[in-house]
């Protein structure tokens, strides 16, 4: 451009003004006062907030019971959404409590809880509950954690039968899970393939070892749920035996029910499956109680 206008005063004058326009400001020689002192500011604390000691008050659709066998039960009655109960069996052990750490037997034994129990031996269990259109994911599972293993189910009050039966489901295994040694080999394999897709892949390799990073130095090291291979692959149907009867045990576990009930219908419901359950066992000593 500038060659285009050679000779040109006016076209140079042009550019001469654009240039100088467009130079760099000068910085100052001497620094800006910083109008705010870093050194001798001070920011003013929030005034402590008033304790309120008033306790909250309990929902009158709310209930908690102590069975006599030590049983905690938690009730509510709720309509909406209606025809429905929702019941789980929270026990108050997980991979913590395993007296081999990676054995994985709490999760192992979570599994047996499908494969059979005194009222719903093998496969019945999930037949029965099929039959009443409840579906094993959406409608019944189950998961295990390091302090806890928890299991939930949720019926449909339009078939009559269906809430007794998902009652009926939770206080068998509560205590009378069979764990029997064959249907224990065969679900060897189900565990260690949920192991391989969990942990063996790229994704879970990486949740290992940030899992062992966080537990390093707690009483959770060495205690990830689902446990070792090798481990896994040797379970035996005494030593999940051993650990449902050390822990699933009434006064170490709590049923929780919430549905379209009256308060105490439910808890008739509830008492009326619960009540006979028996410790199998002198209790172990836990870290907290319900």
């Amino acid at each position: 451009m500038a060659a285009a206008c050679s000779g040109d005063p006016e076209a140079e004058q042009v550019i001469d003004d654009l240039i100088t326009d467009n130079d760099p400001v000068d910085e100052p020689d001497e620094p800006v006062d910083d109008p705010i002192d870093s050194d001798t500011l001070t920011i003013p604390s929030a005034p402590a907030p008033e304790i309120d000691d008033t306790p909250l008050p309990i929902d009158d659709d709310f209930r908690i019971i102590t069975l006599a066998n030590g049983l905690t039960v938690l009730l509510r009655s709720n309509d909406s959404p209606g025809a429905t109960l929702n019941a789980q069996l929270v026990v108050n052990a997980g991979s913590l409590q395993q007296p081999v750490g990676l054995d994985g037997s709490a999760h192992f034994l979570e599994h047996m809880m499908f494969n059979g129990t005194e009222k719903f031996p093998a496969n019945e269990l999930t037949a029965s509950l099929q039959r009443l259109g409840i579906n094993f994911g959406a409608d019944v599972n189950a998961y295990t954690s390091y302090d806890e293993t928890v299991y939930f189910l949720s019926a449909s009050t339009f078939d009559p039968d269906a809430p007794g039966i998902a009652l009926d489901v939770l206080a068998e295994w509560a205590g009378r899970a069979t764990i029997d040694p064959a249907e224990v080999t065969a679900e060897i394999g189900v565990v260690r393939d949920e192991l391989r897709q969990g942990r063996e892949s790229v994704n879970g390799i990486i949740f290992t070892q940030l899992e062992e990073l966080y537990a390093a130095g707690t009483p959770y090291e060495g205690h990830i749920v689902i446990g070792d291979p090798e481990q896994v692959e040797a379970t035996a149907a005494d030593n999940l035996r051993a650990f449902y009867d050390t822990w699933y045990r009434p006064d170490n576990m709590a049923v929780i029910a919430v549905g379209d009930f009256p308060l105490n219908s439910l808890e008739e419901q509830v008492v009326e499956r619960f009540s006979d359950l028996t410790a199998r066992g002198e209790s172990p000593p836990l870290a907290r109680r319900w």
